[in-house]
């Protein structure tokens, strides 16, 4: 998982702007008409507009997400997938987390995520029908935030 954001402070503790929050899964685990299968890498980039909230903007813990566009890709595979896939679709996140001050202005911490996309896929060839595609991607990462 990765993110890269730039807002700004509206009002003490609150958080907005846009950014690219997104996640890439070396193997997949796909299911098709009940079927379930292995795929190859999986990617998907959330362009979305967010909001963080800090109820105490003195102290470290904040929840927020975001809602935008959702650009999504998976590759061939030797069992299922028979080429490679891109499409694009509506995608949001949530996120709860803690930061400690480490500067006037910086904060370091940890946080906790889960990534929505939803969207339908297109073959690169265009040899093979589309796919529809729906995906919940939970995480943990570290962060570094310049209030």
């Amino acid at each position: 998982m990765g993110e890269l954001a730039f807002g700004g402070t509206p009002s003490p503790g609150l958080a907005m702007g846009g950014g690219i929050f997104g996640s890439n899964t070396p193997t997949v685990t796909y299911e098709l008409a009940g079927t379930e299968f292995e795929g190859g890498a999986a990617g998907i980039s959330n362009l979305e507009f967010f909001i963080d909230f800090y109820p105490m903007p003195d102290q470290g813990f904040h929840f927020g997400g975001g809602v935008g566009l959702s650009l999504i890709s998976a590759t061939e595979s030797t069992e299922g997938l028979e080429d490679d896939y891109f499409g694009a679709g509506f995608g949001l996140h949530a996120a709860i987390g803690y930061e400690g001050w480490v500067g006037k202005e910086w904060g370091i911490g940890v946080q906790g995520r889960v990534l929505y996309a939803n969207g339908t896929m297109s073959s690169f060839s265009g040899d093979y029908d589309d796919i529809v595609v729906e995906a919940f991607v939970p995480g943990v990462m570290f962060t570094a935030t310049c209030h």
